[in-house]
């Protein structure tokens, strides 16, 4: 597989999933991800989730709240690693709103997302994207 068509691909498999996050919350994505995927978020350090424990976590989370758009604002693809970074907005049943940034950094083996992993910061998700934040 050609490095650049690789990479196309893999960019556009993160694109999807912000796009369903945005349309159709925390389940839509779910039920684009693979069972067998690893997840590591950096507010649970030094655990690693299953596609399901994920969704048990993000549901916990969310409690009385829905995504109501995610806005993917910057997305690199090297070899079979994606970097994301962009913007999440939660409401709450009592009409509340938050706002927050999430950054990530995604693993592909043939095609297929693998694994990924937040960060707290830009600069984290950079760093082991294999790329220093310098002028980003």
């Amino acid at each position: 597989m050609e490095a650049a068509s690789r990479e196309e691909r893999n960019a556009e498999t993160i694109r999807r999933l912000w796009a369903a996050s945005s349309r159709g919350g925390t389940e839509a994505v779910l039920d684009l991800l693979d069972d067998h995927a690893c997840w590591r978020l950096h507010i649970a350090p030094g655990r690693t989730l299953t596609t399901r424990e994920l969704g048990d976590t993000l549901r916990r989370l969310e409690r009385n709240r829905r995504i109501a758009a995610a806005h993917l604002s910057r997305l690199e693809a090297a070899g079979d690693r994606v970097f994301a970074g962009g913007s999440f907005r939660w409401v709450a049943d009592d009409g509340g709103l938050i706002d927050f940034h999430g950054y990530w950094v995604y693993d592909f083996e043939d095609g297929r997302l693998v694994s990924g992993q937040s960060f707290a910061s830009r600069a984290e998700a950079l760093a082991a994207f294999g790329r220093a934040a310098v002028n980003t």
